[in-house]
């Protein structure tokens, strides 16, 4: 029998389905009540099934990780060949010409934003060899984004509130397919950071554990002293290298930070610096039974701390410094400094004078990391004397190369002369009065108030 032809947008949607009814039934097959009904129904649950299937189904890790590497590694693979290491920077004439203020606060080093992330932006990977590839480049400083997964159980994240590397937008969406292992992270910088391979074996590392989320250290105390633990033995790798005491000072532990900047930077060679955003003052007891690679502040040299007079968007770990605390590393945005007015320039010059200032970039949006420009990243550097300025590895190779082809073959830039911390030398009488004090005249210089 046939089917009569729609009249009504609904009729329409049910004439293909009873059309097909018809044929299996025969000419003369009788459709049953109500089959249009449930052809629809089926018609609706597969479109939606499609549509659950497509929106959960994620990016295959392998599969992305190969790809970015594949678009990054031949590129990148011709300019590490033109990178040159501190000692030939060291020997460059502009460089000796101030080498009377060869201070770790008059350096600034090339600096990797969320280590560890080879991309995309949006549903990309962590990657080790991301590491590798950033080495190779010249990078010097890696910015870790410690984090925890808070979501339902899935494949490539640990258990919730387990220490990790994630990628988040700019308003804290989750963009990352995995999360980065810490520990694996760790090993990777020992095995080849200060390798003889690389031409920049001899340099200084700094490893920067910049804490995007954590449980709440007021509310949840014990919960957060576990969490730092748990980086703590995470990081144990870079053990080897960490610098510990340079003549009679000790400077892992946060202690003697603010003298860790003024330094010689030649005595920083083949060393690991380790800064943090975290604090950690849970660990100052000394009695409670707590293995040494458990303490995460034995690992530290300096604290982060966000600097007066801006706000640092989605920060929800940085603090202000107490007040009477002598900033050893301060934190602020690029455009505090770049829009500031003419007349304050010397305000903001006299700050990073004093403080290893890290520069965070504020221009990203939900769906790209928008990298410094190379104008605005030298503005920071040479006229503002900024150290620290934080960039994408992996946003593209051509915008990696031209960065780099600005920036110079070496992985760490002398603020010019005018803006350099000035070392004072304490230079002692050629012969020291017994009458100058109650000593005998066995005194020595005083040390350099910092």
């Amino acid at each position: 029998m046939s089917v009569p032809r729609p009249t009504t947008l609904f009729e329409s949607v049910l004439y293909p389905f009873k059309k097909i009814a018809t044929y299996f039934s025969g000419v003369n097959g009788i459709i049953p009540p109500g089959t249009g009904y449930v052809l629809l129904v089926l018609l609706v649950v597969a479109v939606v099934a499609t549509a659950i299937g497509m929106a959960t189904k994620q990016p295959d890790v392998k599969s992305t990780e190969n790809s970015q590497l594949q678009a990054f590694r031949p590129a990148y693979g011709s300019i590490a060949l033109t990178r040159k290491g501190v000692g030939d920077y060291l020997s460059v004439p502009a460089v000796q010409a101030s080498n009377t203020n060869w201070v770790l606060l008059n350096f600034a080093p090339l600096t990797c934003w969320n280590a560890g992330y080879v991309g995309p932006y949006m549903n990309g990977v962590y990657s080790t060899d991301a590491l590798r590839l950033s080495l190779d480049l010249g990078f010097r400083c890696f910015v870790f984004h410690i984090d925890h997964y808070t979501g339902n159980p899935k494949t490539g994240f640990p258990a919730p509130k387990t220490p990790c590397l994630l990628h988040r937008d700019s308003m804290g969406v989750l963009r990352s397919v995995n999360a980065g292992d810490i520990g694996a992270m760790m090993r990777a910088l020992d095995e080849q950071a200060f390798s003889p391979s690389l031409h920049t074996g001899s340099d200084p590392l700094i490893v920067i554990l910049d804490f995007k989320n954590t449980p709440d250290p007021v509310n949840n105390p014990t919960e957060y002293k576990t969490f730092l633990t748990t980086v703590s033995k995470a990081i144990q790798p870079l053990r080897r290298t960490l610098l510990t005491k340079l003549g009679e000072s000790q400077f892992n532990g946060l202690a003697n930070q603010n003298l860790l900047f003024t330094q010689n930077f030649q005595s920083l060679q083949k060393k690991t610096l380790i800064f943090t955003n975290a604090n950690t003052d849970c660990f100052l007891n000394a009695t409670d039974g707590s293995k040494p690679e458990e303490n995460l502040r034995s690992m530290i040299h300096a604290q982060v701390y966000s600097t007066s007079g801006g706000v640092i968007p989605n920060d929800k770990v940085t603090q202000a410094a107490p007040s009477g605390t002598q900033l050893a590393v301060g934190r602020q945005t690029d455009i505090y400094f770049l829009q500031s007015p003419a007349d304050r320039v010397n305000d903001m010059t006299a700050k990073t004078n004093n403080v290893y200032t890290y520069s965070d970039i504020s221009q990203s949006s939900s769906n790209k990391y928008i990298n410094i420009s190379t104008q605005d990243q030298g503005t920071l550097l040479t006229k503002f004397g900024v150290q620290i300025v934080p960039y994408n590895v992996f946003s593209t190779p051509e915008e990696t190369s031209k960065m780099l082809d600005t920036w110079g073959a070496y992985s760490w830039k002398l603020k010019p002369p005018t803006l350099q911390y000035i070392v004072q030398r304490t230079v002692p009488p050629a012969q020291l009065s017994r009458k100058a004090d109650a000593a005998g005249g066995n005194v020595s210089p005083p040390p350099l108030n910092l």
